[in-house]
Protein backbone atom coordinates (compact mmCIF):
# COMPACT_ATOMS: atom_id res chain seq x y z
CA UNK A 1 0.00 0.00 0.00
CA UNK A 2 1.08 3.63 -0.90
CA UNK A 3 0.61 6.50 1.53
CA UNK A 4 1.63 10.33 0.85
CA UNK A 5 1.65 12.79 4.30
CA UNK A 6 0.55 16.11 2.75
CA UNK A 7 -1.30 18.75 5.18
CA UNK A 8 -4.90 18.05 4.00
CA UNK A 9 -8.03 17.14 4.65
CA UNK A 10 -11.48 17.11 2.51
CA UNK A 11 -14.63 15.22 3.01
CA UNK A 12 -16.58 13.84 0.69
CA UNK A 13 -19.95 11.87 -0.03
CA UNK A 14 -19.83 9.23 -1.78
CA UNK A 15 -22.68 7.91 -3.24
CA UNK A 16 -23.23 5.36 -4.22
CA UNK A 17 -25.72 2.90 -5.94
CA UNK A 18 -25.28 -0.47 -5.37
CA UNK A 19 -26.59 -4.35 -5.91
CA UNK A 20 -27.97 -6.82 -3.87
CA UNK A 21 -26.90 -10.03 -4.13
CA UNK A 22 -28.41 -13.10 -3.86
CA UNK A 23 -29.70 -14.46 -0.58
CA UNK A 24 -27.77 -16.02 1.62
CA UNK A 25 -28.75 -18.79 4.61
CA UNK A 26 -26.29 -17.35 7.13
CA UNK A 27 -27.19 -14.62 9.78
CA UNK A 28 -24.78 -11.88 9.31
CA UNK A 29 -25.38 -10.62 13.03
CA UNK A 30 -24.49 -14.10 13.94
CA UNK A 31 -20.78 -13.47 13.03
CA UNK A 32 -18.15 -10.36 13.72
CA UNK A 33 -16.95 -9.90 10.10
CA UNK A 34 -13.92 -9.46 8.67
CA UNK A 35 -11.82 -6.98 6.83
CA UNK A 36 -9.08 -8.55 4.43
CA UNK A 37 -6.90 -5.77 2.84
CA UNK A 38 -5.95 -7.04 -1.19
CA UNK A 39 -2.81 -6.90 -2.59
CA UNK A 40 -4.07 -5.14 -5.56
CA UNK A 41 -4.27 -1.34 -4.27
CA UNK A 42 -6.42 1.05 -6.56
CA UNK A 43 -4.50 1.50 -9.45
CA UNK A 44 -4.94 5.39 -9.67
CA UNK A 45 -3.36 8.16 -7.55
CA UNK A 46 -4.25 8.25 -3.55
CA UNK A 47 -7.79 10.73 -3.24
CA UNK A 48 -10.61 11.37 -1.66
CA UNK A 49 -13.76 12.85 -2.69
CA UNK A 50 -13.94 10.55 -5.63
CA UNK A 51 -17.40 8.80 -7.08
CA UNK A 52 -18.42 5.04 -7.75
CA UNK A 53 -20.97 3.95 -9.57
CA UNK A 54 -21.58 -0.05 -10.90
CA UNK A 55 -22.22 -1.94 -14.29
CA UNK A 56 -22.71 -5.49 -14.00
CA UNK A 57 -19.80 -7.14 -12.30
CA UNK A 58 -17.33 -4.11 -12.82
CA UNK A 59 -16.68 -0.77 -10.22
CA UNK A 60 -16.02 2.58 -11.77
CA UNK A 61 -13.90 5.16 -9.55
CA UNK A 62 -12.92 8.67 -10.67
CA UNK A 63 -12.81 12.22 -10.30
CA UNK A 64 -11.77 13.42 -6.82
CA UNK A 65 -8.88 15.43 -5.00
CA UNK A 66 -5.20 15.15 -4.60
CA UNK A 67 -3.00 18.11 -2.67
CA UNK A 68 0.22 16.38 -3.61
CA UNK A 69 -0.45 17.59 -7.12
CA UNK A 70 -2.82 20.45 -6.45
CA UNK A 71 -5.28 19.59 -8.45
CA UNK A 72 -8.75 17.49 -8.87
CA UNK A 73 -9.15 14.64 -11.57
CA UNK A 74 -11.10 14.31 -14.71
CA UNK A 75 -9.76 10.32 -14.79
CA UNK A 76 -12.02 6.98 -14.50
CA UNK A 77 -10.50 3.70 -13.31
CA UNK A 78 -12.58 0.41 -13.64
CA UNK A 79 -12.16 -2.86 -11.23
CA UNK A 80 -12.99 -6.08 -12.05
CA UNK A 81 -13.42 -8.58 -9.10
CA UNK A 82 -13.69 -11.73 -11.56
CA UNK A 83 -10.71 -10.98 -13.30
CA UNK A 84 -7.71 -13.16 -11.95
CA UNK A 85 -6.83 -13.78 -8.33
CA UNK A 86 -7.47 -10.08 -6.78
CA UNK A 87 -9.41 -8.69 -9.29
CA UNK A 88 -8.12 -6.33 -11.85
CA UNK A 89 -7.85 -2.52 -12.38
CA UNK A 90 -8.15 -0.78 -15.79
CA UNK A 91 -7.60 2.74 -16.34
CA UNK A 92 -10.29 4.06 -18.64
CA UNK A 93 -10.45 6.61 -21.49
CA UNK A 94 -9.83 10.79 -19.17
CA UNK A 95 -13.08 12.72 -19.36
CA UNK A 96 -12.89 15.10 -22.44
CA UNK A 97 -10.86 18.20 -22.40
CA UNK A 98 -14.11 20.54 -21.48
CA UNK A 99 -15.36 18.21 -18.69
CA UNK A 100 -14.10 20.05 -15.14
CA UNK A 101 -11.80 18.35 -13.03
CA UNK A 102 -13.99 17.88 -9.87
CA UNK A 103 -14.18 15.91 -6.28
CA UNK A 104 -17.06 15.86 -4.21
CA UNK A 105 -19.30 14.79 -7.40
CA UNK A 106 -21.77 12.02 -7.48
CA UNK A 107 -22.38 9.03 -9.58
CA UNK A 108 -25.10 7.01 -10.51
CA UNK A 109 -25.87 4.36 -13.24
CA UNK A 110 -28.42 3.52 -15.68
CA UNK A 111 -28.16 0.44 -17.98
CA UNK A 112 -25.00 0.32 -19.35
CA UNK A 113 -23.91 4.26 -18.66
CA UNK A 114 -22.51 6.29 -15.95
CA UNK A 115 -23.22 9.41 -14.99
CA UNK A 116 -21.30 11.71 -12.99
CA UNK A 117 -22.23 15.14 -11.96
CA UNK A 118 -22.19 18.26 -9.25
CA UNK A 119 -18.73 18.46 -7.38
CA UNK A 120 -16.44 20.90 -6.89
CA UNK A 121 -13.44 22.77 -9.33
CA UNK A 122 -9.96 23.75 -8.27
CA UNK A 123 -11.01 27.19 -7.76
CA UNK A 124 -14.47 25.98 -4.97
CA UNK A 125 -16.68 26.34 -7.92
CA UNK A 126 -19.74 24.45 -7.21
CA UNK A 127 -20.93 22.52 -10.69
CA UNK A 128 -23.94 20.97 -12.20
CA UNK A 129 -22.59 19.61 -15.21
CA UNK A 130 -23.73 15.90 -15.94
CA UNK A 131 -21.36 13.61 -18.57
CA UNK A 132 -22.39 10.36 -19.63
CA UNK A 133 -20.24 7.55 -19.30
CA UNK A 134 -20.68 4.92 -22.06
CA UNK A 135 -19.46 1.61 -20.42
CA UNK A 136 -19.55 -0.28 -23.73
CA UNK A 137 -17.64 2.13 -25.45
CA UNK A 138 -15.09 3.80 -22.98
CA UNK A 139 -16.93 6.64 -24.33
CA UNK A 140 -17.62 10.22 -23.02
CA UNK A 141 -20.87 12.67 -23.96
CA UNK A 142 -22.25 15.59 -21.86
CA UNK A 143 -25.86 15.58 -21.32
CA UNK A 144 -28.29 18.07 -19.21
CA UNK A 145 -27.05 19.73 -16.11
CA UNK A 146 -28.18 19.37 -13.34
CA UNK A 147 -31.18 21.16 -12.89
CA UNK A 148 -30.79 22.45 -9.16
CA UNK A 149 -28.30 24.42 -7.72
CA UNK A 150 -24.89 23.58 -8.01
CA UNK A 151 -23.42 21.72 -4.62
CA UNK A 152 -21.38 19.06 -3.73
CA UNK A 153 -21.35 15.80 -1.18
CA UNK A 154 -24.98 15.42 -2.44
CA UNK A 155 -26.62 11.61 -2.92
CA UNK A 156 -27.58 9.87 -5.68
CA UNK A 157 -28.44 6.75 -6.93
CA UNK A 158 -30.64 4.98 -9.89
CA UNK A 159 -34.03 2.94 -9.42
CA UNK A 160 -35.50 1.27 -12.72
CA UNK A 161 -34.34 3.30 -15.97
CA UNK A 162 -34.56 7.08 -13.58
CA UNK A 163 -31.20 8.56 -11.72
CA UNK A 164 -32.30 10.84 -8.54
CA UNK A 165 -30.16 13.31 -6.88
CA UNK A 166 -30.77 14.64 -3.48
CA UNK A 167 -29.44 17.14 -0.76
CA UNK A 168 -26.27 18.12 -0.46
CA UNK A 169 -24.41 22.04 -0.08
CA UNK A 170 -25.10 24.58 -2.78
CA UNK A 171 -22.47 27.30 -1.08
CA UNK A 172 -25.23 28.25 1.09
CA UNK A 173 -26.88 25.95 2.95
CA UNK A 174 -27.65 22.38 3.04
CA UNK A 175 -30.30 21.22 0.92
CA UNK A 176 -33.31 18.54 0.95
CA UNK A 177 -34.94 19.07 -2.46
CA UNK A 178 -35.10 16.02 -4.53
CA UNK A 179 -34.54 15.56 -8.17
CA UNK A 180 -35.10 12.89 -11.04
CA UNK A 181 -33.42 12.19 -14.24
CA UNK A 182 -34.85 10.64 -17.23
CA UNK A 183 -32.02 9.78 -19.83
CA UNK A 184 -34.85 9.13 -22.48
CA UNK A 185 -35.87 12.65 -22.52
CA UNK A 186 -32.34 13.53 -20.97
CA UNK A 187 -34.33 15.93 -18.65
CA UNK A 188 -34.36 16.61 -15.16
CA UNK A 189 -37.10 17.67 -12.84
CA UNK A 190 -38.08 17.78 -9.83
CA UNK A 191 -39.64 14.44 -7.75
CA UNK A 192 -43.53 14.53 -7.96
CA UNK A 193 -43.31 14.37 -4.26
CA UNK A 194 -40.20 16.12 -2.69
CA UNK A 195 -37.68 14.22 0.13
CA UNK A 196 -38.88 14.24 4.04
CA UNK A 197 -35.96 13.57 5.85
CA UNK A 198 -33.45 16.36 6.93
CA UNK A 199 -31.44 18.02 5.11
CA UNK A 200 -27.56 17.03 4.34
CA UNK A 201 -24.59 17.04 3.34
CA UNK A 202 -21.89 13.62 2.91
CA UNK A 203 -24.82 11.47 3.72
CA UNK A 204 -25.13 7.69 2.53
CA UNK A 205 -27.57 5.71 0.19
CA UNK A 206 -27.96 2.48 -0.51
CA UNK A 207 -30.51 0.61 -2.59
CA UNK A 208 -32.11 -2.49 -2.42
CA UNK A 209 -35.43 -4.04 -3.92
CA UNK A 210 -35.76 -0.75 -5.65
CA UNK A 211 -35.86 1.05 -2.74
CA UNK A 212 -33.53 3.56 -1.95
CA UNK A 213 -32.64 4.03 2.00
CA UNK A 214 -30.97 7.49 3.24
CA UNK A 215 -28.80 7.89 5.88
CA UNK A 216 -26.17 9.64 7.92
CA UNK A 217 -24.69 13.03 6.89
CA UNK A 218 -24.29 16.39 8.91
CA UNK A 219 -26.90 19.44 9.35
CA UNK A 220 -25.03 21.27 11.63
CA UNK A 221 -24.41 18.31 13.49
CA UNK A 222 -24.86 14.85 12.64
CA UNK A 223 -28.62 13.67 11.60
CA UNK A 224 -30.52 10.94 12.95
CA UNK A 225 -33.25 10.11 10.47
CA UNK A 226 -33.64 7.25 8.31
CA UNK A 227 -35.61 7.55 5.18
CA UNK A 228 -36.84 5.15 2.87
CA UNK A 229 -37.77 5.84 -0.72
CA UNK A 230 -39.86 3.74 -2.83
CA UNK A 231 -41.18 5.18 -6.49
CA UNK A 232 -43.75 2.55 -6.91
CA UNK A 233 -45.89 3.97 -3.90
CA UNK A 234 -46.92 7.13 -5.79
CA UNK A 235 -49.21 8.47 -2.76
CA UNK A 236 -46.03 8.43 -0.16
CA UNK A 237 -42.77 7.58 -1.70
CA UNK A 238 -41.17 8.86 1.33
CA UNK A 239 -41.39 7.06 4.50
CA UNK A 240 -39.27 7.07 8.09
CA UNK A 241 -37.69 4.45 9.72
CA UNK A 242 -36.64 4.40 13.33
CA UNK A 243 -33.59 6.65 14.32
CA UNK A 244 -30.25 5.55 14.34
CA UNK A 245 -29.33 6.75 18.24
CA UNK A 246 -30.76 5.20 20.95
CA UNK A 247 -34.38 7.92 21.35
CA UNK A 248 -37.14 5.25 22.10
CA UNK A 249 -37.73 3.90 25.49
CA UNK A 250 -37.43 0.51 23.90
CA UNK A 251 -34.34 -1.90 24.23
CA UNK A 252 -33.46 -2.44 20.61
CA UNK A 253 -31.58 0.85 20.30
CA UNK A 254 -29.61 0.83 23.61
CA UNK A 255 -26.50 -0.02 21.76
CA UNK A 256 -26.93 2.81 18.99
CA UNK A 257 -24.01 4.89 20.15
CA UNK A 258 -21.82 5.56 17.49
CA UNK A 259 -23.97 5.23 13.73
CA UNK A 260 -24.41 8.67 13.11
CA UNK A 261 -21.44 9.95 11.20
CA UNK A 262 -20.85 11.88 7.74
CA UNK A 263 -18.62 11.16 4.44
CA UNK A 264 -19.02 7.63 5.34
CA UNK A 265 -19.50 4.33 2.72
CA UNK A 266 -22.41 2.30 2.46
CA UNK A 267 -23.53 -0.67 0.36
CA UNK A 268 -25.88 -3.85 -0.02
CA UNK A 269 -24.40 -7.29 -0.15
CA UNK A 270 -26.67 -10.10 0.44
CA UNK A 271 -30.33 -8.95 2.33
CA UNK A 272 -28.46 -6.72 4.46
CA UNK A 273 -26.86 -3.15 4.21
CA UNK A 274 -23.82 -2.36 5.92
CA UNK A 275 -21.80 1.13 6.40
CA UNK A 276 -18.76 2.33 7.73
CA UNK A 277 -16.39 4.94 7.50
CA UNK A 278 -16.65 8.41 7.89
CA UNK A 279 -16.60 11.05 10.90
CA UNK A 280 -18.48 12.03 13.88
CA UNK A 281 -15.53 14.25 15.70
CA UNK A 282 -13.23 11.69 14.81
CA UNK A 283 -12.81 9.64 12.23
CA UNK A 284 -15.19 6.51 12.94
CA UNK A 285 -14.89 3.35 11.81
CA UNK A 286 -17.45 1.58 13.20
CA UNK A 287 -19.16 -1.12 11.32
CA UNK A 288 -22.84 -1.64 11.62
CA UNK A 289 -25.06 -3.53 9.25
CA UNK A 290 -28.85 -3.52 9.05
CA UNK A 291 -31.77 -5.54 8.70
CA UNK A 292 -33.79 -4.53 6.02
CA UNK A 293 -36.50 -7.00 7.32
CA UNK A 294 -37.18 -5.83 10.86
CA UNK A 295 -35.36 -2.53 10.42
CA UNK A 296 -32.83 -3.09 12.82
CA UNK A 297 -28.86 -2.42 13.35
CA UNK A 298 -26.43 -4.51 14.29
CA UNK A 299 -22.68 -3.73 15.29
CA UNK A 300 -19.95 -5.61 13.50
CA UNK A 301 -16.12 -5.22 13.20
CA UNK A 302 -14.50 -2.05 12.98
CA UNK A 303 -12.75 -1.41 9.76
CA UNK A 304 -9.15 -2.45 10.06
CA UNK A 305 -7.92 0.26 8.23
CA UNK A 306 -6.81 3.74 9.27
CA UNK A 307 -9.89 5.37 9.72
CA UNK A 308 -10.66 8.09 6.68
CA UNK A 309 -13.75 10.41 5.20
CA UNK A 310 -14.31 10.75 1.91
CA UNK A 311 -13.62 7.03 0.80
CA UNK A 312 -16.08 5.07 -1.66
CA UNK A 313 -17.36 1.91 -1.06
CA UNK A 314 -19.09 -0.44 -3.63
CA UNK A 315 -20.71 -3.88 -4.12
CA UNK A 316 -20.19 -5.88 -7.17
CA UNK A 317 -20.22 -9.32 -8.38
CA UNK A 318 -21.53 -10.54 -4.98
CA UNK A 319 -18.43 -8.67 -3.12
CA UNK A 320 -17.95 -5.46 -1.21
CA UNK A 321 -14.80 -2.58 -1.34
CA UNK A 322 -14.08 -0.12 0.49
CA UNK A 323 -11.22 2.08 -0.85
CA UNK A 324 -9.23 5.43 -1.12
CA UNK A 325 -9.97 8.45 1.44
CA UNK A 326 -7.87 10.57 3.46
CA UNK A 327 -7.78 11.21 7.51
CA UNK A 328 -6.13 13.99 8.58
CA UNK A 329 -2.69 14.70 6.21
CA UNK A 330 -2.65 10.78 5.06
CA UNK A 331 -4.35 9.95 1.92
CA UNK A 332 -5.26 6.28 1.44
CA UNK A 333 -5.86 3.98 -2.34
CA UNK A 334 -5.82 0.61 0.05
CA UNK A 335 -8.54 -2.02 -1.15
CA UNK A 336 -10.25 -3.42 1.42
CA UNK A 337 -12.47 -6.86 1.01
CA UNK A 338 -15.26 -7.42 3.38
CA UNK A 339 -16.80 -10.75 4.53
CA UNK A 340 -19.62 -10.00 6.77
CA UNK A 341 -19.95 -14.02 7.51
CA UNK A 342 -16.02 -14.54 8.62
CA UNK A 343 -14.86 -14.52 11.95
CA UNK A 344 -12.45 -11.36 13.01
CA UNK A 345 -8.83 -12.14 11.40
CA UNK A 346 -6.49 -9.35 13.20
CA UNK A 347 -3.51 -10.63 10.84
CA UNK A 348 -5.15 -9.90 6.98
Amino acid sequence: MKRIQYYFFLPASLVLLLISCARTVLDPTQSSGNWVLSPNDFVGDQRTAACAFTVGNVAYIGTGYNLAKNIRYSDLYSYDPTKGSNGSWTQLANAPANFTPRSNAVAFAIGTNGYITTGQDNYNNFLNDMWQYNTITNTWVQKASFAGTPRIDALAFSIGNLGYLLCGYDGGSNKKDSWQYDPNSDTWSLTPTQFTGSKRQGGIVFVYQNKAYIVTGTNNGEVNDFTVFDPSNTTSPWNQLRPITNVSTDTYDDLYTNIIRDHGVGFVLGDSAYITTGQNGSYNISTWGYDFKNDLWFQKTNFERAGRSGAVGFSVAGRAFVTTGASGSAYYDDLNEWFPYQPYNPND
